[in-house]
């Protein structure tokens, strides 16, 4: 991605300019470090006359002011050797705030300001803190997932033993909060849920502990009147008594759902069947879940129509030319998906910028922009702030009977300089940059990820393979050819091979976009700018 809005052909005055402006980001005055050190000791002192004042105490204007001091040496000076203190007090002080004055937002800021330190000094003294704090939060939000998630990366990563001592007691917390973990030691079926239309069913079955279990399809018994079933058998599982035992699914590939303790140490799941050409399962991790995908007929394949797809991308650069919609064979209706949302921000940038709001506006501006120039129907997963679970995403796509599924999302990495675009398909990969970002994009570990090349040997699955590799390059290709035509810096980090769950189960060529590193802070202010959201994606 751009950082500089320069064209190839640059004129003197702007090397000259662009020299200077480099030449004063990157020189450090001789006072300045004592300008922040100034800084950190007149937050330092507003603080401890705050905490010695009980009036002062009482409002919270006072406690507001004196986090801004300690932000402004994060921000003014971010290579200071007080940055990561100072963010790390933010932290702490927006959590107190918020236990005071209870206000969402305050919390808000607390996590942002220990995300913000973990990515941008992960060297920090402070940064095993920052984990801990997060996983304390939420851990009081309900938020179990990620709460485990920061507490076993402190037990996994920290050298402190008493960081990792009580990290490890409020694991076991944790353990203790389940209310199914008290009924028994065994795992246990939470939800049942599913997505259909005619020709295609999505069940998930929540588990939320891994299991072991066994996939069996029998045929139509038409002496007994029972129809051809597929069942599941999960072992070590537990059932709760006021469990919905039987779900009834009217659409033309199931008739219902049924479940129950079959043995002790067994719950059997039927599901009765109308008519299904094929089906696939796989699972997800953290918590675990189990997915089943039942297909009626198959969809029409779009190999052979890149040249379509190459003239639909390149989008018409004038407008007031009066240049008809294109056409492209087989491509009726786009699903484009924006990661995260609600509870999950995503990544999130230096200065604060939520993955979630940003690829939204991507989105939106790209429906807007694929409407007005393809002969085909757009539909966003999410049109607001809300919380979409991955598979429920890949889910709505095949019900929607998409042509097309495009995932987009900002990435990240503690490496503030690093930045440029990458696009990928799913396929098996040992890229361990391309592991890392799968894994934090599934909310998941990378050894986790090394199970699902099992999974990705499916037929069916590698049937789309192809298809979204051309369709990965492009998109990529136009993206990084139309922006380097106008803007300087483009750091094209090329097609690559990735296990996001996002894209696992997609019945139509699938893509997943990372349009930016978030965390660089140059490509954040630019990600903040709708002018440089409209100029990015008129090139896609």
């Amino acid at each position: 991605m751009v950082f500089f809005k320069h064209r190839f052909y640059l004129k003197f005055r702007y090397i000259i300019s662009f020299f200077l402006i480099s030449l004063f980001l990157v020189s450090t005055p001789v006072n300045a470090i004592d300008r922040d050190l100034r800084f950190f000791r007149y937050a330092e002192n507003s603080y401890y006359n705050l905490v010695k004042s009980p009036q002062k105490r009482k409002y919270r204007v006072n406690w507001i002011k004196v986090i801004k001091r300690y932000k402004k040496v994060s921000d003014l000076f971010p290579q200071s050797k007080k940055a990561d203190l100072s963010l790390y007090r933010v932290g702490e002080l927006y959590r107190r705030v918020y236990n005071l004055f209870k206000k969402s937002s305050d919390l808000e800021n607390a996590i942002i300001a220990y995300q913000r330190l973990i990515s941008q000094y992960p060297l920090s003294p402070y940064f095993d803190e920052a984990l801990y704090s997060l996983g304390e939060i939420f851990y009081e939000q309900r938020d179990i997932t990620r709460s485990k998630r920061y507490f076993e990366e402190v037990i996994n990563n920290s050298n402190k033993r008493d960081i990792v001592k009580k990290a490890e007691i409020f694991l076991k917390k944790i353990d203790r909060r389940d209310s199914y973990t008290k009924l028994s030691k065994k795992a246990v079926i939470k939800k049942v849920n599913y997505w259909s239309n005619r020709e295609y069913t999505r069940i998930v079955v929540e588990i939320g502990k891994r299991v072991s279990y066994s996939t069996h399809l029998l045929k139509e018994d038409r002496l007994n009147n029972k129809p051809p079933r597929l069942y599941f058998d999960f072992s070590n599982t537990f059932l709760p008594k006021d469990f919905t035992k039987e779900i009834t699914i009217r659409d033309r590939l199931i008739k219902r759902i049924r479940i129950a303790q079959n043995r002790p140490e067994t719950v059997r799941m039927v599901i009765d069947l109308k008519s299904i050409k094929n089906y696939r399962v796989f699972s997800f991790e953290s918590p675990f879940r189990l997915i089943i995908d039942l297909f009626g007929k198959e969809k029409e394949n779009l190999i052979g129509k890149e040249e379509e797809l190459k003239k639909a991308i390149i989008i018409n650069k004038d407008r007031a030319s009066g240049r008809r919609k294109i056409k492209v064979p087989g491509l009726a209706r786009v699903v484009i998906d924006p990661g995260h949302g609600g509870k999950d921000p995503g990544a999130i940038g230096p200065t604060g910028l939520k993955e979630k709001d940003v690829v939204l506006k991507i989105a939106k501006r790209l429906k807007r922009i694929l409407k007005s120039n393809i002969q085909c129907e757009v539909i966003l997963t999410r049109e607001d702030d809300r919380y979409l679970s991955l598979h429920e995403r890949t889910a709505m796509a095949n019900i929607l009977k998409a042509d097309l599924f495009i995932s987009i999302h900002a990435n990240a990495s503690r490496k503030r300089r690093t930045s440029g675009i990458e696009t990928y398909f799913l396929s098996p990969t040992s890229d361990k940059m391309a592991l890392r970002v799968a894994a934090r994009e599934n909310h998941t570990s990378i050894k986790q990820l090394n199970e699902l090349d099992i999974i990705l040997a499916d037929l069916k699955i590698n049937s789309k393979i192809t298809e979204s590799w051309k369709l990965a390059e492009v998109i990529h290709n136009n993206i990084c050819l139309n922006m380097r035509r106008k803007y300087w810096g483009i750091k094209d980090l090329g097609v690559k091979r990735a296990p996001f769950y996002v894209l696992l189960g997609a019945d139509m060529p699938a893509v997943l976009l990372e349009v930016s590193f978030i965390s660089n802070p140059l490509e954040e202010k630019r990600l903040r700018s709708n002018r440089y959201l409209d100029e990015k994606i008129k090139k896609q």
